[in-house]
């Protein structure tokens, strides 16, 4: 499913849960990528189902897989991945 339109991702990601297993964001403005993480992490824990998160932005794709989040370094590296 891909979130369109205007609000948090945070919204996008809570209203997908009991539709989809895997997320498209296509990010068309800038977004703080701190509160990004926190919100794509937020919506790997309130849905079991979830698989993942694919965040466009510009040309770059960069992918987040459940397994990810419970990572120790989750955010350090999704920051590098996004930023880049």
């Amino acid at each position: 499913m891909a979130a369109t339109g205007t609000g948090s991702i945070g919204t996008r990601l809570k209203e997908s849960i009991g539709q989809t297993n895997r997320m498209f964001l296509n990010l068309a403005t800038t977004y703080p990528t701190n509160r990004m993480t926190t919100e794509i992490k937020q919506y790997f824990e309130a849905n079991n189902e979830a698989l993942e998160v694919l965040v466009a932005v510009g040309k770059k794709m960069v992918s987040v897989e459940r397994y990810m989040i419970s990572e120790r370094n989750f955010y350090k590296v999704f920051r590098k991945r996004i930023e880049q």
